[in-house]
């Protein structure tokens, strides 16, 4: 069935759509601020939401079991995601952590074991981010409103299963040392601290001392020229293994 939550409502109770497993899409009203806890829990056959805009926390087991549900592509005015929210959802594919996410709990995406890609797009100098548990290998994609990575962004993201990191292009941050991280994804697990920038093909170069050094390009790119200069500055090095 097709539920579609008119604008004029601003809060949906808890438990509201509890177990209602004939339910495959639902359409949230704009001014809904949280989606409270169990709200769609045990939803089995939910496979699309319309996210609010307004949307600001999403509550403990909030889309718990929701085995259809592939994408959670989030607003960027989530501020919070609770414990559970997304658990075995086992066929979500995507979940976008926005830019306004300050904490998101260890167990938010539990089971999701078909996970493919995470988008982090969190300054996460702000963000309470503990492990993300899940029993998938997948991609992190570091979003472009990321300025900063943290020791314990980093330090998660090396428990949490992500077997690959992407660079969404032309961001820039700046990034602790992780020589002791030795099982993070490539191209984090041999970095001295310092400003990092991507080029248009996600490629990595580490700013330093007017020069560029050339750390990493992405796989799947199959063609990849060395440009002379980045974003202004002479190419000076190439990084072992950056290709």
């Amino acid at each position: 069935s097709n539920v579609q939550i008119p604008d004029s409502v601003y809060t949906v109770g808890v438990q509201a759509f509890y177990s209602c497993t004939n339910l495959d899409v639902v359409k949230l009203p704009e001014r809904l601020n949280s989606i409270l806890d169990s709200t769609f829990y045990g939803c089995t056959n939910l496979r699309d939401v319309t996210w609010p805009t307004a949307l600001e926390t999403i509550g403990t087991s909030a889309f718990n079991s929701c085995k259809r549900l592939e994408e959670a592509l989030l607003p960027d005015t989530v501020k919070t995601i609770g414990q559970y929210a997304f658990r075995d959802c086992t066929m979500l594919r995507k979940i976008i952590i926005p830019k306004g996410v300050t904490s998101v709990n260890s167990l938010a995406i539990y089971g999701c074991k078909n996970l493919e890609e995470l988008v982090w797009d969190v300054n996460s100098g702000n963000t309470t981010f503990n492990t993300v548990t899940t029993s998938a290998h997948f991609t992190v994609t570091i979003g472009s409103n990321v300025d900063t990575m943290g020791e314990n962004v980093l330090k998660n993201l090396q428990s949490s299963g992500a077997n690959m990191l992407v660079f969404e292009p032309n961001t820039s941050l700046t990034l602790p040392a992780t020589t002791s991280l030795t099982s993070l994804p490539r191209p984090l697990n041999n970095l001295e601290a310092g400003k990092y920038c991507a080029d248009e093909n996600g490629a990595l170069y580490k700013i330093e001392n007017d020069e560029a050094t050339l750390v990493y390009v992405p796989d799947g790119v199959d063609e990849y020229t060395i440009p002379a200069t980045f974003n202004g500055l002479p190419v000076a090095r190439v990084k072992s293994a950056a290709l």
